[in-house]
């Protein structure tokens, strides 16, 4: 099941998307004005997947998303490529800990630039997509992670 984040964010940035190309140096002249080019990390998710369907599904009225999944380290490498060569996507779903390379590269632009109204969601979502004081992403979800432990256990010391 996609979390209430990830449809949010989708669909804000599938909206925005229609009007200006998140990649700084990418014209896409290559696509339909009425296709929305996503890229993602994850090749394992075919066109039947919840995932596909999901993305695709979160197209604005009239428009059609084209998605294609790359392997994670494969992402960055070929959203460089396209780039340079000016055929960029308008979205690319960038791991967090590769935002800061994808800004110092010049392949993604601020999301306030881009006319993206990011208001209301919470600090924590927004903060993985801040580089510099700048906005360039927004996280379509959280790793929460905990530590359990039983409290007899929490009295042993080790020497």
């Amino acid at each position: 099941m996609i979390g209430s984040n990830m449809k949010r964010v989708i669909a804000l940035i599938a909206a925005s998307a229609a009007a200006v190309s998140l990649a700084a140096c990418g014209s896409n002249s290559s696509q339909d004005s009425k296709t929305i080019e996503f890229w993602d990390p994850y090749p394992q998710k075919n066109d039947s997947s919840t995932w596909a369907k999901y993305v695709t599904n979160c197209a604005p009225e009239g428009y059609n998303v084209k998605r294609i999944g790359y392997a994670q380290s494969d992402l960055l490498n070929n959203l460089t490529t396209a780039v340079k060569a000016g055929n960029a996507p308008q979205i690319a779903l960038i791991d967090n800990p590769k935002m800061p390379t994808a800004v110092d590269a010049g392949l993604v632009t601020d999301i306030e630039a881009a006319g993206v109204d990011v208001s209301g969601f919470d600090k924590n979502i927004e903060g993985p997509g801040i580089i510099d004081g700048v906005q360039y992403g927004v996280s379509y979800g959280t790793n929460a992670l905990g530590l359990y432990y039983t409290t007899p256990m929490s009295s042993i010391r080790l020497a």
